[in-house]
């Protein structure tokens, strides 16, 4: 039996994750499935993944889970890891999570921005690195992933300055990471949901972050945001906000806006974790685990919605 619980009290590096997740799915491999690369980063290192669902046969839905696009927001790859746990130990007891696992199938890249992960690993002076790792012209270092999407790319909310935190690179897809990301959502969908975690702000983001004009479907997306914020609030009294992404700021070329509108995910969000603004990035691993936990509980919710919706 993993060291399930034992492992969240403490952020773990690239190959601690990694090593976690092989012995995981080896445990449920009735359920899971590691997944030793989606592709691989700028400096070589692979994408992991995991995929779960259930037992039972039949047409299910899809739902995608993409954390840690910014390398120094370390609770968002801990809560991706920390909802694959509680699917694959709780489904043979649980009566929900069968319920969901039954009828869904679910994609996890819970590390995206590896070469960054490992970067902000390397001592104080790194620990607040947010990009990926590319040597710019110029000789600066690194693209903001989640502005490297070809949704709106080149927009308001991005930088085309190559020493910004928001540098969107050259173009589109532009860096092998989110190009990986992209083709990996591609070849499995279509999907029906797809949440992309961040820190910090406790915040639940819908469709747009380029356009203050409403989707097709905002009605329902706000419905569903509206109670993951509940379902988050219920555990620990600890409140969200939920809202569309532009009304934090603008963004452009950002994996949610793709999700939704390239990929046409119906259901796209963004969900950045605690706090908002005490600890910041540095959240203390003691937070890990109760921020796994209201979180569980609004993806919980957020994938009897995807079943439940049309």
């Amino acid at each position: 039996m993993p060291r399930s619980r034992i492992f969240f009290i403490a952020y773990h590096t690239y190959d601690e994750i990694s090593a976690y997740l092989r012995n995981l799915t080896t445990v449920y491999s009735t359920i899971s499935k590691f997944v030793p690369s989606i592709g691989t980063s700028i400096q070589g290192r692979a994408i992991y993944g995991v995929t779960i669902t259930g037992t039972a046969t039949g047409t299910k839905k899809k739902i995608f889970i993409s954390g840690g696009q910014h390398a120094r927001e370390w609770v968002a790859p801990a809560t991706t890891l920390y909802i694959i746990e509680r699917l694959v130990t709780l489904y043979s007891t649980d009566t929900t999570v069968r319920g969901i696992l039954d009828n869904v199938q679910i994609f996890f890249t819970p590390l995206v921005n590896v070469d960054g992960y490992v970067w902000s690993w390397g001592g104080t002076a790194n620990r607040l690195w947010r990009k990926n790792r590319r040597l710019n012209t110029g000789g600066s270092y690194g693209v903001d992933l989640n502005r490297n999407w070809n949704d709106h790319w080149g927009g308001e909310g991005s930088s085309g300055t190559p020493t910004s935190d928001t540098y969107r690179g050259t173009g589109p897809f532009s860096e092998p990471e989110s190009a990986a990301l992209s083709s990996y959502l591609t070849a499995n969908g279509p999907f029906n949901g797809a949440i992309d975690y961040h820190s910090y702000s406790q915040l639940i983001l819908r469709p747009y972050g380029w356009s203050s004009t409403l989707p097709p479907n905002d009605a329902l997306a706000k419905t569903v945001g509206d109670t993951i914020r509940a379902r988050i609030l219920a555990v620990n009294n600890v409140a969200y906000t939920s809202q569309a992404a532009w009304q934090l700021y603008y963004t452009t070329g950002s994996a949610q806006d793709w999700y939704y509108g390239q990929a046409k995910v119906p259901l796209a969000f963004t969900i950045e974790l605690r706090d908002t603004g005490t600890y910041g990035f540095q959240l203390p691993a003691a937070q890990i685990k109760p921020t796994g936990a209201e979180n569980w509980a609004g993806f919980v919710y957020f994938a009897q919605a995807v079943i439940s919706s049309t």
